[in-house]
């Protein structure tokens, strides 16, 4: 089935201009998580290069793969942030939590420029899927400004480092591309045994008055601490 996608995807290269296809497959590849995320943008650069394009286009069409991307994660941090309720009513009793534990802790995201910095380097970096990244901070309910704009700065910075080595030519990227592969695939395994880790250490705390009990414990009472 995945195979079918792809397979069109690059397909759908040949037949529109290069950065309507960032666009519309930045999107795509953010929305459907087995599509590996270097296709998109190592082909639209490959492309720029057989087109006789300079440095200045592969800067505009990663702007435009970072766009569409960016509309992709949006979407699913707000599936995260509607599903969060849901979550809560189901599971909260019983692992301890309650939706104002999850909205202090996403107010402890949405302070300072380091929380941008984070963001941008977590969606910059080329082997770090971007929906579990979308879905945690749909979740704690992440400032949507801070989110948009360190989604889009950071999309941008990974899509120009893949489209430069779709540049660079297809012969020398092909194994660079397998590793960022197989190393995406080792991060989307470590996001799962991280969140299994927070569901058996938040049941743990059931007991000692949930979160916001540990939260009042290390951080003070109300939201563990005063927001500056």
């Amino acid at each position: 089935m995945f195979e079918n996608l792809i397979l069109h995807i690059k397909l759908l290269s040949e037949q529109i201009p290069v950065g309507l296809y960032a666009l519309v497959g930045g999107f795509i590849e953010e929305i459907i998580a087995p599509i590996p995320s270097p296709l998109i943008m190592t082909t639209a650069g490959s492309l720029l290069r057989l087109q006789g394009q300079g440095i200045a286009a592969l800067f505009l069409v990663s702007f435009l793969a970072a766009f569409g991307k960016t509309i992709g994660s949006w979407i699913i941090y707000l599936i995260a942030d509607k599903s969060e309720n849901l979550i809560i009513l189901r599971f909260g009793k019983f692992l301890g939590v309650t939706r104002k534990d999850v909205e202090n802790i996403g107010k402890r995201f949405d302070n300072t420029w380091k929380d941008d910095v984070l963001l941008v380097l977590l969606r910059a970096i080329p082997f770090i899927p971007g929906a579990p990244v979308a879905v945690v901070c749909g979740i704690i309910k992440l400032n949507p400004k801070r989110y948009l704009r360190s989604t889009l700065a950071g999309t941008f910075l990974r899509s120009l480092i893949f489209g430069f080595i779709g540049y660079e030519g297809l012969a020398t990227y092909q194994t660079i591309i397998s590793r960022f592969n197989a190393l995406e695939t080792a991060g989307a395994i470590l996001f799962v045994l991280l969140v299994s880790a927070l569901l058996i250490w938040l049941y743990s705390l059931r007991k000692s008055g949930g979160i916001q009990g540990w939260m009042q414990k290390h951080f003070g009472k109300e939201n563990g601490r005063k927001d500056t």
